[in-house]
């Protein structure tokens, strides 16, 4: 079943880029770069929760994912019964040289993460819909929620292909092709998804408008 899944994906991603590319390369107009600020300057603090641990990534781990900036960092919070968050924010400034977020299902197997459940939810921004994924993964002996989702400075997106699609008619229309993968990570206590979940969409739900602040607007 997941080797069906895996072939079909692959599939739709290969469609998706060659269609892509044909459109970029036919497509004259020059692209904007937009001049967005170091993601080291996004919010330390955000709501309750404060940073409690900043990282850099493994250099074959960026030589794979390649984004223009990022953040991986850990945050707490003391009123959240002491759950700790890892957020993960990736930035392409260009989507137009064939470089683009990667899903953490293909990036995370591959360190010995296994699936157990994913599903779609509504992050529940009020007055927009913001779907988002939600998924439930196994590393040893521990199990872990993952939200994430794809962002541009105007909209968000759960689905990968989908977000590469609205590419190409941001570039058409605004000159731009940015985008932004972000990724919320969290132990689930033993009986307490209820916890983690709490924790983790609130915690989306947060950062959310602070990271469309930060992508320049169109």
């Amino acid at each position: 079943m997941f080797n069906f899944l895996r072939g079909r994906g692959a599939l739709l991603a290969t469609t998706v880029l060659l269609a892509q590319a044909g459109v970029y390369y036919s497509m004259s107009r020059t692209e904007v770069i937009p001049d967005t600020p170091p993601w080291s300057q996004f919010p330390k603090t955000v709501g309750n929760w404060a940073i409690d641990n900043e990282a850099q990534m493994d250099p074959s781990i960026i030589a794979v994912l390649q984004p223009d900036d990022y953040i991986t960092r850990d945050y707490l919070s003391p009123q959240e019964s002491r759950q700790r968050l890892g957020l993960f924010i990736g930035y392409f400034k260009t989507q137009r040289k064939g470089l683009a977020p990667h899903s953490p299902k293909a990036c995370l197997p591959g360190a010995g993460w296994e699936p157990v459940t994913s599903e779609v939810r509504d992050l529940g921004i009020p007055g927009e819909s913001v779907s988002v994924n939600y998924t439930t993964w196994k590393k040893q002996n521990y199990n872990f929620l993952v939200v994430y989702w794809y962002q541009q400075d105007r909209r968000a997106f759960a689905n990968e292909y989908l977000a590469q699609i609205y590419a190409v008619p941001e570039l058409f229309l605004h000159g731009r092709t940015d985008i932004a993968i972000v990724r919320v990570i969290t132990p689930i206590p033993e009986g307490g998804l209820s916890e983690a979940t709490r924790a983790a969409m609130g915690f989306g739900r947060q950062i959310y408008p602070l990271i469309r602040q930060h992508i320049p607007a169109s």
